[in-house]
């Protein structure tokens, strides 16, 4: 993904503090500056224009998209769409209607049902079977096999990013564990995959995978209480209870492709991440989440990556 860096390259860049923080973002932007790279932190609340002449943008807004309703994000997004609005000579990264593709669970699920059939080729992919329940039904055993779920069951918010709640997550192994969980929710099949969660990180056409230790296996159990736990700590706590070279071997790299492709196609996304799994018993991949902008943990040389990549869409913009 070689591109030429332009001289008197500006870099805008806006995301929260505990984003940068998380990713070591400072890190990226003392690499920027040692490549002659200007790089500025945009204030959201300040008109943006009055800020610096930008070449790029490069911008997370998921977490104002989540709460419209709230003032302050309300403010912010106003803010930037006016500003994309009369500058559009400047590259934004990403647009803000597709993030906004990727903040609602339950939009994605149906997403990914309708763009599956795009992914040529791959007849070794399927999505995963989800229901919403906006209230736990009396009949929950009709509603649960209308839409061919079986326990065990993993419940999620309908939220996918904003605030630490919607990374909290549960596992339902009977009637009784999954009636215990507060409606709105996002039922979704568990599926078996040997402790194998297969991360995919995306910039641009370029994509790598790292494999992490996941959940167990598990089954229907009618005596069992609900597990939960938090998806964003939930590697820490299992480190170390499976050993690397019984992992399953991730897709083929024409596998991925495909689907990386097909995403960034239909999402209109280039910085994105999307984890999938394999059915121990049918060998399919199944894709269970996807996220905008993602940390990017484990691949090397991102900090390169990364500025070849608002480089590359500079030039195409």
């Amino acid at each position: 993904m070689a591109s030429t860096i332009p001289t008197d390259f500006h870099v805008g860049f806006q995301m929260l503090a505990s984003k940068m923080k998380k990713m070591g973002f400072d890190e990226v932007v003392t690499f920027f500056t040692s490549k002659g790279v200007q790089c500025t932190r945009i204030d959201p609340q300040r008109p943006i224009a009055e800020q610096g002449d930008f070449d790029v943008a490069l911008v997370k807004l998921t977490d104002y998209l989540v709460d419209e309703t709230d003032a302050e994000s309300r403010k912010i997004l106003e803010n930037w769409k006016n500003y994309t609005e009369t500058h559009p000579e400047v590259c934004i990264v990403d647009p803000m209607e597709s993030q906004r593709l990727v903040i609602d669970r339950l939009d994605t699920c149906k997403m990914l049902q309708t763009i599956h059939s795009e992914m040529d080729g791959v007849a070794n992919v399927r999505t995963s079977r989800f229901i919403e329940l906006r209230e736990i039904p009396a009949e929950l055993s009709s509603v649960l096999a209308g839409a061919e779920l079986s326990y065990p069951i993993i419940c999620k918010t309908l939220a996918a990013c904003g605030s630490a709640e919607s990374h909290d997550m549960g596992i339902a192994f009977n009637e009784d564990g999954l009636r215990a969980f507060a409606a709105p929710l996002l039922l979704q099949e568990y599926v078996n995959h040997d402790r194998s969660l297969f991360k995919v990180f995306t910039l641009g056409d370029w994509f790598d995978v790292v494999t992490r230790s996941s959940l167990p296996n598990l089954e229907a159990d009618d005596s069992r209480e609900n597990w939960l736990f938090n998806s964003q700590g939930l590697n820490l706590n299992i480190k170390g209870t499976k050993d690397e070279s019984d992992f399953l071997d991730p897709p083929s790299t024409e596998c991925l492709r495909s689907i990386t492709r097909t995403l960034s196609k239909c999402l209109g996304l280039t910085l994105f991440g999307f984890d999938l799994v394999t059915d121990n018993k049918t060998g399919k991949h199944v894709i269970i989440d996807i996220n905008y902008f993602p940390g990017y943990s484990g691949v090397e040389d991102f900090p390169q990556m990364l500025l070849t990549h608002l480089a590359k869409c500079t030039e195409a913009w």
